[in-house]
């Protein structure tokens, strides 16, 4: 599943903060950022985005469209 960390810098000692974004693993789109794990998974959810489990036991976050396209939902 696609949640990719990121780390946005802050202050003038280097701070940076951590958070969560989901990304489609079909097209590469983008839910806003979370800041936990979770409550990245919970968007994916909340936006109409599929969790398929893949035949390797992975998870693919799908968007809306690519499901639309790919999976003819």
């Amino acid at each position: 599943m696609s949640i990719n960390t990121k780390w946005t810098p802050h202050g003038e000692f280097g701070h940076a903060t951590k958070t969560f974004v989901a990304a489609c693993d079909y097209c590469g789109a983008e839910l806003e950022q979370c800041e936990t794990y979770s409550e990245a998974i919970l968007s994916t959810r909340e936006h109409g985005w599929r969790n398929e489990l893949r035949s390797d036991g992975s998870w693919a976050n799908i968007c809306p469209d690519c499901a639309e396209q790919y999976f003819s939902v």
